[in-house]
């Protein structure tokens, strides 16, 4: 009678695990949606911080190249001096931001492969 309690319970336990795995699997589907939506922000972030770090790096460029023809008004040369140094601490701003956008979007790739992974094998 025990050997038949112990069947019974593993056939009840399989019965709830194929109940469960639908539940699962749709609460899998709905996790990797959301990882990809946060995925697309990021990338879209990225490139944005990339564009940026462009239009930074031109400003600075053009600015050099403007120094040069300055008269010596040493109040002109100081609010250069000053923007340059504004436009560095927002690129360097923009760098870190992007690296960490980085960063967080390899963990997303890694959830969303995981994630991927596991929802094929249930499906399995």
């Amino acid at each position: 009678e025990a050997a038949r309690l112990t069947e019974a319970e593993a056939a009840a336990a399989a019965k709830a695990r194929q109940q469960a795995e639908p539940n699962q699997v749709e609460e899998d589907r709905l996790h990797l949606r959301q990882l990809h939506s946060q995925l697309q922000q990021l990338i879209h972030a990225a490139k944005v911080t990339g564009e940026l770090e462009a239009k930074a790096a031109k400003a600075l460029s053009e600015g050099a190249d403007e120094r040069e023809d300055l008269p010596g008004g040493l109040d002109e040369v100081l609010a250069y001096q000053t923007l340059v140094a504004r436009l560095r601490s927002e690129l360097r701003w923009e760098k870190e931001r992007r690296h960490s956008c980085d960063e967080a979007l390899e963990t997303l790739r890694g959830s969303y492969g995981l994630l991927l992974s596991r929802a094929l094998r249930v499906r399995k």
